[in-house]
């Protein structure tokens, strides 16, 4: 029997409305989300950033994203990208971004895909097309 937290159970099972495929973040989101990612890495010594990661990884989500009201989509299914796929988009970004510096290629393309993860793992960010509080499994509270 599979645990799953609460806060994946949501994310996971949500199918994404085909007109959120149009609400992709623009090229200044995208390098926003890039250096709050960097920030955020610095500013939690590196360990806090990956704590925070693995949690909002469940929600198809990085820290950044979560803040910036962005999530990613599995292409190929349609619905927010699962935990698991979102640490390998994740490690293949970390690897592959800085060492071939081709991010920028895709960050600048229409693909739909902002980073080398996103292309091999046909994942597509997009703005949140949840309800605030869906992912968490309930209402957000102030």
């Amino acid at each position: 029997m599979v645990m799953r937290a609460p806060w994946d159970a949501a994310a996971s099972e949500a199918e994404v409305r085909a007109d959120a495929f149009d609400r992709r973040p623009s090229v200044g989101e995208i390098l926003a989300c890039t250096g709050l990612s960097s920030l955020l890495f610095v500013g939690t010594l590196g360990i806090g950033y990956l704590i925070w990661s693995v949690v909002t990884w469940g929600s198809g989500q990085t820290p950044a994203q979560r803040l910036l009201g962005l999530r990613c989509v599995d292409l190929d299914t349609g619905r927010i990208t699962s935990r698991r796929r979102m640490a390998a988009r994740q490690i293949l970004g970390w690897c592959l971004n800085g060492q071939l510096l081709i991010g920028l290629f895709f960050v600048f393309s229409d693909s739909g895909q902002t980073s080398v993860g996103d292309a091999f793992m046909t994942i597509s960010v997009i703005h949140d097309p949840l309800p605030p509080g869906a992912a968490s499994g309930g209402p957000r509270r102030g």
